[in-house]
């Protein structure tokens, strides 16, 4: 099981926790690093606003995490998404 696609359905896309591998931290910006809630877009249905590879803040709480095949994904509706982070990596 090496490639996965997920399909979201029902206004939802999927994201990876954005982590270091050395320090388990999330990489931001020194004066956003009290920012928690957010990813990295891996698989989104066509959208105008949101695409594979956006970084996305969304809402406290309103995550769902799941493990697929050993790999950890964590789908959002896009009623939840707050912002898109531009220019942070």
């Amino acid at each position: 099981m090496k490639n996965i696609k997920i399909v979201p359905i029902n206004n939802y896309c999927v994201l990876k926790k954005i982590v270091n591998k050395n320090s388990k931290k999330i990489i931001l910006p020194e004066k956003n690093k009290d920012i928690k809630n957010i990813g990295k877009v891996v698989f989104v249905k066509k959208n105008n606003k949101i695409k594979k590879g956006d970084i996305l803040v969304y809402s406290k709480y309103s995550e769902n995490r799941m493990n697929i095949f050993n790999k950890k994904f964590i789908f959002v509706k896009f009623k939840n998404i707050i912002g898109i982070l531009k220019n942070v990596l």
